[in-house]
């Protein structure tokens, strides 16, 4: 099962529709190796917490890693800028400022899922011989 569609990161992270071909299966991949598993490594969540917590952080991972690959392509006249029809450029600086923005979004869903993942450890052990009273030593 994959971790995330390429139409939920869409969803989540985008403002405007993006091809699903601008997404390649190795970018979930990564954004979910570097955003989640070094995180949370080999911790399986009910689906309500994972679709809540972790779809976004892989949503927002993918999007901080291939936001420069959006704006720009690599073709037989070089790298060159995508722009649309009636839309007008942004200057870096405003760029910049767009990616530390998403990035500090996705550093606050890593946090969300972190404390999701916490609060959701099921502790399935007793403590062997603890009959629930404590013994008090006397001094």
């Amino acid at each position: 099962m994959a971790a995330i569609t390429k139409s939920e990161i869409i969803t989540l992270a985008f403002t405007r529709n993006l091809s699903t071909e601008h997404i390649l299966d190795t970018d979930i991949s990564v954004a979910k190796t570097m955003y989640v598993d070094a995180y949370l490594d080999d911790i399986t969540f009910e689906s309500a917490i994972y679709d809540a917590y972790v779809k976004p952080v892989i949503a927002y991972g993918v999007l901080c890693n291939i936001f420069n690959r959006v704006s720009v392509e690599i073709t037989d006249r070089g790298v060159v800028s995508m722009t649309s029809q009636g839309a007008q450029g942004v200057t870096d600086e405003q760029k910049l400022n767009t990616q530390l923005e998403l990035k500090a979004h996705l550093n606050q869903l890593i946090k969300a899922m972190i404390v999701a993942a916490e609060e959701s450890i099921v502790y399935e052990f007793e403590p062997v011989g603890f009959t629930g009273q404590l013994k008090q030593e006397k001094l």
